[in-house]
């Protein structure tokens, strides 16, 4: 139990102002991104998987693309499921996943505090979570790939969510799942296979993240606790990951999907060249973001080193336990980033397409968020003269915030919105173009001849004057025409 006198010492101020100011600016710049979202619409894929869905109906849709192109089975699933709604949800999608990402990052963040009996107030748990997600939108390159298109937003930010909140879950439940009923063990490890079979049909990147994640648990408990009440817990995630990518992988599909694609077969060169790819983003992740992370940094190290004297139990973990946590979660991280490599270069012989490092991002997000706190406990447990100057540390915490809360989401926002008059020019347009193919196609016209778009804000592929293109194909197949192309 953490003592009643840290809470007669706690400063209102520093851990519930200050905080609640940041938390404050963080969310308006990560809700910058759901307002330009709100001028979403289909691009490039998004018309393949809606073709299909008119064309065939949502079961065969099913059936048609995991035989004919992909074992994404989850993908399929939930992408045609919201194109049953139509383009009219695509405006609401970008802020229902940023909300979505931001609880799911606020579940994560309050289980692992609560884990380690840390009873941080809730705005500065609100902090961490938010800043964990205003630095994986703010530093992943071409984030909007991953938000305002529908199908690299259901390919990896979606199924991102749904892992944050099966881990904060497990967490949750580790500790009392012994206490519970039989049967409520048993419904309870069913809900988590289930949930980690479902998350593991989005991508194989995630998938193969994710099973790695639960290797590892596993082998830590088997090597580390004494108690393994909760094991099974991890079984069965590990297990519905294990069928979800098995059922994922012998998919018909794939062999034409892979065809299309420059895979590579020595294995050796695979594993050098993720090393070398690895290695240059984590890099030049470093130095082109280095103003938000220095400071982001800065914020936590010195809001750790205050917060271990009111909130952390010492009691809790000894010494040897908290270093060889500390080992392994570095350890596991640095692999997983390396690892998150791995599938892309394997498939194309290249680096990844932009929208596939945001896995590699959020890794290194967490990789630097946790080496601030690590710092910070250091600096508490290892340089003992500067509990005298704890009000100087304080003046410092909350000017450093007040640089960030300008410097990082604010500066962020503005230059975001400074993209709004490109985005809804090319929305506007996208209406006309749409109202017109109706009004052809509504007239008896087979062969569509419509104007180009102006060039989209994601950099992807739009229609062409080649009616055999794939994405022309795609796209008349979706508004019911022989043929579509651009004059």
């Amino acid at each position: 139990m953490i003592p009643s006198n840290h809470s007669r010492d706690n400063p209102s101020m520093l851990f519930k102002v200050v905080p609640g100011v940041v938390a404050l600016a963080l969310t308006a710049a990560i809700f910058t991104h759901a307002y330009l979202g709100s001028y979403t619409r289909y691009i490039a894929d998004d018309y393949c998987t809606a073709g299909k869905l008119t064309q065939a109906g949502f079961g065969e849709a099913q059936v048609f693309w995991y035989q004919e192109w992909s074992g994404r089975y989850a993908f399929t699933f939930f992408i045609t499921l919201i194109e049953l709604i139509g383009p009219g949800a695509l405006p609401y999608l970008p802020g229902i996943l940023l909300t979505g990402l931001m609880a799911s990052a606020f579940v994560f963040t309050n289980s692992i505090l609560k884990k380690f009996r840390i009873a941080l107030p809730f705005a500065l748990q609100a902090v961490v979570a938010t800043l964990a997600v205003f630095l994986t939108i703010y530093t992943t390159p071409n984030f909007r790939q991953n938000l305002y298109w529908m199908t690299g937003a259901i390919t990896y930010l979606f199924p991102i969510i749904i892992f944050l909140v099966l881990l904060g879950m497990m967490i949750r439940l580790s500790g009392g799942f012994a206490q519970l009923p039989a049967g409520s063990r048993a419904l309870t490890g069913l809900v988590v296979f289930l949930l980690a079979w479902m998350d593991s049909g989005f991508s194989e990147i995630l998938t193969l993240i994710q099973l790695i994640i639960f290797i590892i648990v596993l082998f830590h408990f088997r090597l580390f606790r004494a108690n393994r009440s909760y094991y099974l817990l991890w079984v069965a995630a590990f297990s519905g990951t294990l069928a979800g990518m098995l059922i994922m992988i012998t998919a018909p599909g794939n062999a034409v999907r892979l065809a299309s694609l420059n895979t590579h077969h020595n294995v050796i060169l695979i594993l050098a060249n993720a090393a070398k790819y690895s290695l240059l983003y984590s890099g030049l992740w470093i130095v082109k973001h280095v103003n938000l992370i220095w400071s982001a940094s800065t914020l936590i190290i010195i809001g750790s080193f205050l917060a271990r004297k009111y909130f952390h139990d010492p009691e809790h973990h000894s010494q040897h336990q908290h270093r060889t946590q500390t080992i392994l979660i570095f350890s596991t991280l640095l692999i997983l980033i390396y690892v998150s490599f791995l599938p892309s270069t394997w498939a194309t012989a290249s680096a990844p397409e932009d929208r596939v490092l945001i896995i590699p991002t959020i890794l290194l997000v967490t990789l630097a968020i946790y080496t601030a706190i690590t710092i910070g406990d250091l600096l508490y447990e290892t340089v003992t003269f500067l509990g005298q100057y704890r009000p100087i540390m304080t003046y410092i915490l909350i000017g450093i915030a007040l640089y960030f809360t300008f410097a990082a989401p604010l500066y962020e926002s503005w230059k975001v919105l400074k993209d709004k008059a490109a985005v809804e020019q090319y929305a506007q347009a996208w209406d006309e173009r749409e109202a017109e193919i109706y009004k052809q196609a509504g007239g008896g016209r087979e062969r569509v001849r419509v104007a180009a778009l102006p060039d989209n804000p994601l950099g992807l592929e739009d229609i062409s004057g080649d009616a055999t293109h794939w994405l022309n194909v795609c796209t008349a197949e979706y508004y019911r025409v022989d043929e579509i192309i651009t004059e």
